[in-house]
């Protein structure tokens, strides 16, 4: 607040409070610390309730904490998009029915689903080997659909595995699925997008003729190395990569309830670019 020139409220005076004797956990990213409490031979971590900030403490605070008497706890989070929830646990039962060491927890996250993989030893090496084959034999089940593990986001995932530069003809998200990109582009892969419009490709043209000019346009308007276009039929996305020498077309269902086809759509197709240039 001094940096800021600004005046501390009293609420703001009551988020710094602590239980005396407790172990303080600072954040990082916000306002409240957390705290580690031993009483009756039990201990109690009390974060702050938003992910964004309490997830960071418990990995950098919290869980390091704890390792140095209990020896070494290692988490792998596996990312996964274009899957379902249930989908996932139903491929992953019997793993999940048997799990000891280590566990094996699907978490739902935003359009994409995640399995978080611990195991406890010793030391982190030997973490790691216990987490390895059960990592392995989950993507051996569900690994079309993997996209990286722990801080990668999909977005990175795809640009990274695009070999080359391009642009995006959308006529499913409204630019959803370029800006989404565009914010993690750090080095211009992404040249630029057009929304579909009969001014630039004709209606009345069968959906994969109007998919493989949309591609066509845009790599030549931005003169990029490759062109991705989006369209639907229905529930139906249709999803068409121009390269130097081939054009590819992929399609995916969709409900367009809730405008689902809007906000799930980049993730479907982000997933699917990353396995055509894997």
């Amino acid at each position: 607040f001094k940096e800021q020139k600004q005046a501390m409220s009293e609420n703001n005076k009551q988020q710094a409070l602590v239980i005396e004797g407790s172990t303080v956990l600072p954040n990082r990213v916000g306002m409240a610390p957390g705290m580690l409490v031993e009483q009756d031979g039990k201990r109690i971590a009390l974060m702050p309730g938003p992910p964004k900030e309490m997830n960071p403490m418990a990995e950098e605070e919290l869980l390091p904490l704890l390792m140095q008497e209990n020896g070494t706890i290692f988490s792998e989070q596996l990312k996964f998009a274009g899957i379902g929830e249930s989908r996932v646990e139903t491929e992953l039962l019997d793993l999940i029915d048997n799990q000891s060491n280590p566990t094996i927890e699907p978490l739902a996250g935003s359009h994409e689903v995640k399995i978080r993989v611990t195991a406890s030893g010793p030391d982190e090496a030997t973490c790691k080997s216990l987490i390895k084959p059960i990592r392995t034999e989950i993507l051996n089940r569900i690994g079309d659909y993997y996209f990286g593990s722990d801080e990668t986001t999909i977005e990175q995932a795809t640009l990274e595995k695009v070999p080359g530069t391009f642009a995006i003809y959308d006529g499913v998200t409204s630019g959803e699925v370029y800006s989404k990109l565009k914010e993690d582009d750090k080095v211009d892969k992404l040249r630029g997008m057009l929304v579909d419009d009969v001014i630039f490709v004709e209606q009345d043209l069968d959906i994969k003729t109007r998919l493989k000019s949309g591609a066509e346009q845009v790599r030549k308007l931005y003169q990029t190395d490759i062109g991705v276009a989006l369209l639907h039929e229905e529930d139906e996305v249709y999803l068409g990569v121009r390269t130097e020498d081939d054009f590819k077309i992929e399609a995916f269902t969709m409900t367009q309830k809730r405008n689902l086809i809007k906000h799930r759509t980049p993730n479907y197709v982000y997933i699917r670019l990353i396995n055509m240039f894997s």
